[in-house]
């Protein structure tokens, strides 16, 4: 079973149209992306959240400290740098990850509504190094 996941929060929120606010921050029907994010893979069974902050990263950290106090789960912080590559947030956040065993990696901004189980279970039947998922966008 994978149960950790690597929600990546470091993002200016440039192409949002944002520059006082954290982009995982912005509300979407009235809840932070990041609520979308933590809970959906929190359904899914994950129990340990690894979140390399950047930009408006104390925010963030606050939210979720308070806001997901509830859930049996664990928060792991790393304050990666404002403009840190994400290459380089991943490798600062290598002691938090399980030693070889796979991870979840999305960005903090993301909006998911796929069957998280199903690819979970494709990924391990495969035996595969990694599972990128994607899907089409439309621009208005």
């Amino acid at each position: 079973m994978i149960d950790t996941a690597v929600i990546l929060c470091g993002g200016r929120g440039s192409r949002m149209g944002i520059s006082k606010q954290a982009k995982s921050l912005c509300l979407v029907n009235g809840k932070p992306i990041i609520w979308y994010i933590i809970h959906r893979l929190y359904k899914a069974g994950f129990k340990n959240f690894i979140l390399p902050l950047g930009f408006l990263g104390n925010e963030i950290r606050e939210h979720v400290e308070q806001s997901y106090q509830n859930l049996s789960c664990k928060f792991y912080f790393e304050d990666t740098g404002d403009d840190c590559a994400i290459g380089n947030r991943i490798f600062q956040i290598r002691q938090f990850l399980p030693a070889k065993k796979a991870f979840f990696l999305t960005n903090g901004d993301a909006l998911f509504d796929f069957d998280i189980e199903e690819m979970i279970l494709a990924h391990k039947e495969q035996n595969l190094f990694s599972t990128f998922v994607t899907v089409e966008t439309f621009a208005k």
